[in-house]
């Protein structure tokens, strides 16, 4: 099985069944030296959507799945990965990278998992649209994420619908 960390709208429940029909919820995780931003536009999404980047002292949280290798190359797609592009020159629009998170934000347990991050991100804040934005609320507040958290999200600039 493979464990895969979600901290965007891949929080959303229903997405990611509708995307990995097999994926199976294991756990609040917390990301730790890493905060949430929105780096890449996206003409579907109608603004930027989410990403992890580094920054010592920050979290992110979101939760963690377990999938099979065959959904993991599903969700690849989705995200605009593909481990092949790095031998014909494309970019891939996220990166796959393994990574340490907090299972239930508890320092002492740890796990790795799978996670994607933008490949060329934009140096400034790329205002999501108000829908997406507030599927990634919905989605924290449905898993039980820590209510400051939250607040950190409902806080975020979006682009003008």
């Amino acid at each position: 099985m493979i464990v895969y960390f979600a901290y965007g709208s891949n929080l959303d429940k229903e997405q990611m069944q509708n995307r990995c029909p097999s994926s199976c919820f294991l756990c609040k995780a917390l990301l730790e030296n890493y905060k949430l931003a929105f780096t890449r536009k996206s003409t579907k999404r109608g603004g930027g959507v989410a990403d992890i980047v580094e920054s010592v002292g920050s979290r992110v949280w979101g939760v963690v799945y377990q999938l099979d290798e065959r959904e993991l190359e599903l969700l690849d797609k989705r995200e605009g990965y593909d481990p092949n592009r790095k031998k014909n020159m494309e970019k891939n629009c996220y990166i796959r990278k393994e990574l340490t998170v907090c299972m239930d934000g508890y320092e002492r347990k740890q796990i790795m998992a799978y996670a994607y991050q933008v490949q060329e991100p934009s140096s400034s804040h790329i205002p999501p649209s108000r829908k997406y934005l507030n599927q990634i609320i919905s989605a924290a507040e449905f898993w039980g994420i820590d209510p400051e958290y939250i607040e950190e999200l409902k806080s975020i600039s979006v682009s003008c619908d």
